[in-house]
């Protein structure tokens, strides 16, 4: 690999860890709100009501999009 690739990289990796010290203080307390919406709306209505589903989809999404934000590839170099 290239010298200005590795640096490309080294910087990439820095904006990332930046973005990711954002993300995680921004993406728990988003996912623990909506948890504890879905808990709520689950012991009022049941397990299996609709808007529980919804919420347990949604608090799915809030992990999966936390997941790939953090998960940053590391060079094949």
């Amino acid at each position: 690999m290239m010298r200005q690739e590795m640096v490309n990289w080294t910087t990439q990796r820095r904006i990332a860890k930046v973005s990711e010290m954002e993300n995680e203080q921004i993406y728990p307390a988003e996912l623990e709100k909506k948890r504890a919406q879905m808990v709520e709306i689950a012991l009022k209505r049941g397990f299996t009501h609709p808007d529980t589903i919804r919420l347990s989809r949604e608090v799915d999404g809030i992990v999966q999009s936390f997941q790939a934000v953090t998960a940053m590839p590391e060079p094949a170099w």
